[in-house]
């Protein structure tokens, strides 16, 4: 899964999977699914949600396969929401990059709290 620190660089290298040929154990996608019947991951590229990332003052970020945003976080949303309601898991954990809730210096991500929190409290 990927953060707004690894989105500076070359996103689609990190993205690759020749990366695999080096250690199998590689896996990097912008979001996935584990599941192990009792407990489903659901693991979501939280960056693309957060509006400060997309005109940065001192970075570049790299969102090739992103842009349109709008119709990516769209599908994102969708498929997120479809996976967690056909699955038969007793627990379901989603995993993001980005916390939805923090009493640390970043605080709440207010993208993630208008976007994600509904579906999770559905």
């Amino acid at each position: 899964m990927l953060g707004n620190h690894d989105k500076r660089g070359d996103v689609e290298t990190q993205l690759s999977p020749m990366l695999r040929l080096t250690d199998p154990r590689w896996l990097c996608l912008r979001s996935f699914i584990v599941n192990t019947e009792i407990v489903e991951l659901f693991f979501v590229d939280t960056t693309p949600f957060v509006d400060k990332y997309l005109k940065p003052k001192k970075h570049h970020y790299d969102w090739r396969g992103v842009i349109p945003r709008n119709n990516y976080l769209t599908k994102l949303l969708k498929d997120m929401e479809s996976a967690l309601k056909s699955s038969v898991a007793t627990l379901k954990i989603v995993i993001g990059h980005h916390a939805i809730r923090s009493i640390e210096h970043h605080g709440d991500t207010k993208e993630l709290i208008h976007q994600i929190l509904p579906i999770l409290e559905d």
